[in-house]
């Protein structure tokens, strides 16, 4: 919560270079901090949740609320990401 009411008093000019709104936004700490260890997508991720039992379907954190998938069972290894944007259109 306290992330989102600072970026609600940013002022973020988007037409300014990449490096700049990374910066505006403190959002470069996401270069060397966040690590990929599976994926899914859209289309099976919402499959995915259809099928499961509803208290199963969303879990919450604060004021978010997100999807829920089991890394373990349910994401696609990382390097299969490669192969997918190259031939997804």
């Amino acid at each position: 919560m306290r992330k989102d009411d600072w970026l609600k008093k940013q002022t973020i000019q988007f037409d300014s270079k990449l490096e700049e709104v990374y910066e505006q936004l403190a959002a470069f700490r996401y270069e060397t901090d966040t690590f990929l260890i599976g994926w899914i997508d859209k289309a099976e991720l919402i499959q995915q949740i259809n099928e499961k039992p509803q208290h199963l379907q969303k879990w919450k954190y604060g004021m978010r609320e997100f999807w829920c998938c089991n890394l373990e069972r349910d994401a696609k290894e990382p390097l299969s990401l490669v192969t997918y944007l190259k031939t997804t259109p």
